[in-house]
């Protein structure tokens, strides 16, 4: 299930610029690495995670996706919509699309580590 949401924000990242639209806010750009099966979130990094116990996920303006240690990736999904959850903090519900399925993901940032997860709140459209 982890992997799914990591793959589903991943998918988030990837887009070809002539397409691209910025609908992920520019905070949660770039290139994150994390323990796989983690709730620690993701630490953002300028190089590939280290580890081969690491997690890396890339977040771009309307796609994520996930990098494996082999140089490929996985998990990609577009990013439909984001909508702030609280006024003034960077937290978001974000509309994936993952091959043929369309769910609601929660992401923001705390202490300088991204966390996204399966929304599970009710009533957002």
């Amino acid at each position: 299930m982890k992997r799914l949401l990591l793959a589903a924000a991943a998918a988030l990242a990837f887009a070809t610029p002539a397409l691209s639209k910025d609908i992920v806010p520019q905070q949660f750009r770039g290139n994150w690495c994390g323990l796989m099966d983690s709730d620690d979130g993701f630490v953002r990094t300028p190089k590939p995670c280290h580890s081969d116990e690491a997690d890396s996920l890339t977040v771009k303006a309307d796609e994520t996706y996930h990098n494996a240690n082999d140089g490929t990736t996985f998990g990609h999904c577009k990013v439909l919509m984001t909508d702030p959850y609280k006024l003034g903090r960077p937290e978001y519900i974000v509309r994936l699309k993952c091959g043929d399925e369309t769910e609601l993901y929660w992401m923001y940032l705390s202490r300088g580590k991204l966390f996204h997860n399966k929304f599970k709140g009710g009533g957002y459209r």
